[in-house]
């Protein structure tokens, strides 16, 4: 049981460092699109917010089904 906790708590860790890296890609693509004033930047930086927004979901669900599935379990 112990295992596949950490198993499943190493898959929402790199799913998370994965969502911090493409969200400092969106940074850093979104200060080019305001120096250089390029349209296709500002799509890339939108495309890349989406995705950066849909992995906050699923890393949020993911979270919680984690901890609610593997809390301890009182006995009387």
């Amino acid at each position: 049981m112990e295992r596949r906790f950490d198993g499943q708590r190493q898959d929402l860790q790199q799913k998370l460092v994965l969502m911090g890296r493409l969200a400092e890609s969106v940074l850093q693509t979104s200060m080019r699109c305001l120096i250089e004033r390029d349209r296709g930047l500002c799509d890339e930086v939108h495309r890349k917010e989406l995705e950066v927004n849909d992995l906050q979901i699923e890393i949020d669900d993911r979270a919680v089904t984690l901890t609610a599935t593997h809390q301890p379990v009182g006995t009387d």
